[in-house]
């Protein structure tokens, strides 16, 4: 009598892992021996005792070969018994998250923020951590990956700091990536700048030349402005504030949003790469210089000035657009999804939501 099968000719298997199937098969007089052949026979080993069928290499799904079929054998030395077995393949996520964030990103003295830190991941349960190189002066956020300074950092101590970032998923799937924070000064206890108020006028719009009013038009206090114009360089030197700002043709011409689109879609307000007035920033060579960032709404208010208006703005700078706002770098405390801009037709600062596109006037420390 031959052998009779029990186990099931079918299986299915996840990828990566070598176990396939074991074989059954019972006989009422002699011990059972396994063995298989057949077109996908190579592919596997079996032990002919115990039945066990297992990979030589793990399968892998992105293979184009997901199904392999073989003829096993049962044979108790003198009658045997054959069963065509199929093993299906199935699909397991063993792909490692992607980082999509900048690698290296500059931001402000005196402020906590650093980085959000994002990946692309078919699981959306990501778990993220730092270490290395500086990592011990941050916090980060373990399940949205916001990355902040646990102390203010102070330019004058340190300006550059390192560690890697590590995104991991829920089936161990993980990415890192070498991440460095550049730490850029802001002037400190600079004297208010003069408004440009050189004048006083009554409710009837008649100049007044006496105290009476006692507005900035009769006081006209602060430091006076102090440009110089480098027209080769397309740039405009601040000497009160210290700050070079860009002043090339595309200042009045290119826009950008403070976020990409789908940055803001997905709520990630502080992801600033991609085409973004930030990355545009840090990405422009101007001048011989390539330290050029965004500039702080307080920086951007500086070069206002409210003795005139489309634009309000000193006329040593020649590339501004009239009609316009101009991204800053600050974003709003209550309100993340908004950042402040600086308009320069009425003179005035509002905010919007960071998906919206705005000019771009880049700025830079002189040191």
């Amino acid at each position: 009598t031959a052998p009779v099968f029990s186990s099931n000719p079918n299986a299915t298997v996840a990828e990566n892992q070598t176990a396939a199937i074991t074989l059954v098969a019972t006989d009422s007089e002699n011990p059972v021996t396994y063995s298989i052949d057949g077109i996908d026979s190579a592919f596997f080993t079996v032990d002919s005792a115990s039945g066990v069928v297992t990979f030589v290499n793990p399968p892998d799904f992105e293979n184009p070969k997901t199904v392999y079929t073989f003829i096993a054998t049962a044979s108790d030395g003198i009658n045997s018994a054959n069963q065509t077995v199929t093993i299906s393949v199935s699909n397991v996520d063993d792909t490692a998250p992607i980082f999509t964030n900048a690698s290296s990103v500059s931001v402000a003295e005196n402020q906590l923020s650093a980085i959000d830190l994002v990946v692309t991941d078919t699981d959306n349960n990501i778990s993220y951590s730092i270490s290395g190189g500086q990592s011990a002066d941050f916090d980060v956020n373990t399940t949205t990956g916001v990355v902040t300074f646990k102390i203010a950092p102070d330019y004058e101590t340190l300006t550059l700091y390192t560690f890697t970032a590590t995104a991991i998923d829920t089936l161990g799937n993980q990415a890192t990536q070498a991440v460095t924070i550049n730490v850029y000064n802001v002037l400190e206890a600079v004297l208010p700048k003069k408004t440009g108020q050189i004048k006083s006028y009554d409710s009837d719009g008649i100049e007044v030349t006496d105290p009476s009013l006692s507005d900035d038009g009769f006081y006209q206090k602060g430091t006076a402005y102090s440009y110089t114009r480098d027209d080769t360089e397309e740039t405009v030197t601040d000497s009160v504030t210290g700050l070079m700002w860009a002043d090339n043709t595309e200042v009045s011409t290119l826009t950008k949003p403070w976020v990409t689109a789908d940055s803001y879609s997905n709520e990630n307000y502080f992801n600033t790469s991609g085409d973004t007035a930030t990355s545009y920033c840090a990405n422009l060579t101007l001048a011989g210089y390539n330290n050029w960032r965004l500039p702080t709404r307080k920086e951007l208010q500086e070069i206002l000035l409210d003795n005139t208006n489309a634009p309000s703005i000193d006329s040593v700078f020649t590339n501004t657009a009239i009609d316009s706002y101009y991204w800053t770098s600050t974003s709003r405390v209550f309100a993340s999804q908004s950042a402040w801009y600086v308009d320069f037709d009425k003179g005035s600062s509002d905010k919007d939501t960071k998906d919206s596109t705005y000019h771009v006037r880049c700025v830079r420390v002189v040191e």
